[in-house]
């Protein structure tokens, strides 16, 4: 992790994640190996972050979003609660 963040004692970071400056995470988070989240982002409460997402800086994602392997989320982006990126090319 890089920078002062605000994370919550509950949420799971993996040590081989990058957390930018200014970010918020809450409750019960989980953030994989290889995410990326960039500066003053807020990531709500049970949010699931898989490995090798990449965040860009001023992202807000509500609480219980769903972001999948390997999925980017441009700056100032904005993810409604409960949302799902998924990453399967055949449902």
């Amino acid at each position: 992790m890089q920078g002062h963040s605000t994370i919550h004692p509950t949420e799971r970071a993996s040590p081989e994640a990058q957390i930018g400056e200014g970010t918020w995470i809450w409750h019960h988070a989980q953030v994989r190996e290889g995410a990326k989240i960039g500066r003053n982002c807020c990531i709500g409460k049970n949010v699931y972050m898989g490995f090798d997402v990449i965040i860009g800086n001023h992202v807000k994602i509500q609480n219980n979003a769903s972001i999948f392997h390997r999925a980017i989320i441009e700056d100032g982006v904005f993810i409604d609660p409960h949302a799902c990126l998924d990453n399967d090319k055949i449902p």
